[in-house]
C-alpha cells in the first residue's frame, strides 16, 4: 500500500466535513476514514459498516488508541432487498480484495454476515454524509436508497466489477435524487455526489 491506503478519501473527508455532520461509513476497512471523520469537532456521529468480521475488533482498536468516543461499529451489510437476511462474504488474504463477487475465485472462506435494511438505518441514524467502498457492491446498495436528509456521497466506484453499464446506472439513480456529479471533490474513481438542494 506503501503509504496510499485510502489516501484519495481521507484528503476529501477532511475538507467536506462540516458542522453537527453524522457519518455513515460503509465498508470501514482498517478504520481510518472513520477515525479522521470522528476526531473532528465539527462531527457528531459516526455509525460503521464493515461485513469482513476479522477486521471488527481491529477497527475498534483504531478507534481506542485514537480517544474515539462518538464512533459505532456494525458487522453486517447493508442491503435494500429485505428478502436477504444473511449474504455470502468471500474472504480473500488481502482484506481489500475481500467481497460479496465470488468473481476471480481466489478467496480462502466465506461467511455469512447478517443483513441489515439499508433505509431503516437512514431512517434512525439520519447521515447527512455517506462515504462508501464496498468493492463492487455499491450498485446493488445504491440503486433502490433512500438518501433523505443526505448532502454529500464519497464512493469509490469499482467499474471493473459494475461495468460501464453499471457506472451509468448508478449515476443515473443518484442523478434522479438530485445528486450530482461533483468535480472539485472527486478524483479518479472515488467520485463525490453532492446534493443540489441541500
Amino acid at each position: 500500500m506503501a503509504g496510499r491506503y485510502e489516501g484519495k478519501e481521507a484528503t476529501q473527508v477532511e475538507k467536506l466535513l462540516k458542522e453537527g455532520d453524522r457519518v455513515l461509513e460503509i465498508g470501514s476497512g482498517l478504520g481510518f476514514i472513520s477515525t479522521i471523520a470522528a476526531r473532528d469537532a465539527k462531527t457528531a456521529e459516526v455509525l460503521c459498516y464493515e461485513a469482513d468480521p476479522r477486521l471488527i475488533p481491529y477497527i475498534q482498536s483504531v478507534h481506542k488508541l485514537n480517544g474515539i468516543k462518538n464512533a459505532t461499529v456494525r458487522n453486517a451489510a447493508l442491503t435494500t432487498d429485505l428478502s436477504q437476511k444473511e449474504l455470502t462474504f468471500f474472504v480473500r488474504k488481502d482484506f481489500w480484495g475481500s467481497s460479496f463477487s465470488k468473481a476471480g475465485g481466489d478467496y480462502m472462506s466465506e461467511v455469512s454476515i447478517p443483513t441489515q435494511s439499508f433505509n431503516e438505518v437512514m431512517q434512525q441514524f439520519r447521515p447527512t454524509f455517506i462515504v462508501c467502498d464496498i468493492e463492487g457492491a455499491e450498485l446493488d446498495l445504491f440503486i433502490n436508497a433512500s438518501l433523505f436528509g443526505v448532502t454529500r456521497v464519497l464512493m469509490e466506484i469499482h467499474s471493473r466489477v459494475i461495468g460501464r453499464t453499471g457506472v451509468k446506472r448508478l449515476f443515473d439513480a443518484m442523478s434522479a435524487r438530485d445528486f450530482h456529479y461533483d468535480e472539485f471533490h472527486s478524483h479518479g474513481s472515488v467520485i463525490l455526489f453532492s446534493h443540489v438542494k441541500r
